[in-house]
């Protein structure tokens, strides 16, 4: 991504810090400020990065059709990637796609998973995450 790149605010920011504070409670150790605001940068740029491919991508192919395959954090909520993305090109239409398991499963309490995105899929947790022949 071209510099200087937006970096994580508001809830998306506290989902990112929220992260970094879950993992080092396995640890005892809560992560310094630093260890916060680099954590906050890299993903920011993580997510700039992929932002400004799809862009570019657009500019050079405006009638095609980008599918992004990404990690939940990395759109869920619109946040992060879809965020910047629409910061490089604000009339782009996004939709994203959710999936992910929960034991709730088959009983899935939607309202729960509502604004994770605009079509959401919900598996079994107790299926293998792998296929073995």
């Amino acid at each position: 991504a071209p510099l200087p790149y937006d970096t994580a605010s508001g809830k998306y920011h506290e989902k990112l810090v929220g992260l970094f504070d879950q993992g080092s409670s396995k640890k005892k150790k809560q992560p310094s400020m630093g260890e916060s605001f680099s954590l906050v940068m890299a993903q920011s740029l993580w997510d700039a990065t992929m932002a400004f491919s799809i862009h570019e991508y657009f500019e050079k192919n405006p009638t095609n059709k980008v599918f992004q395959v990404n990690g939940r954090f990395h759109s869920d909520e619109h946040f992060a990637v879809v965020t910047q993305l629409k910061k490089y090109n604000p009339k782009l239409r996004v939709l994203v796609i959710s999936s992910g398991s929960d034991e709730s499963f088959p009983n899935v309490d939607w309202k729960k998973f509502e604004n994770q995105g605009d079509y959401i899929i919900i598996t079994d947790p107790k299926v293998p995450k792998t296929y073995k022949d």
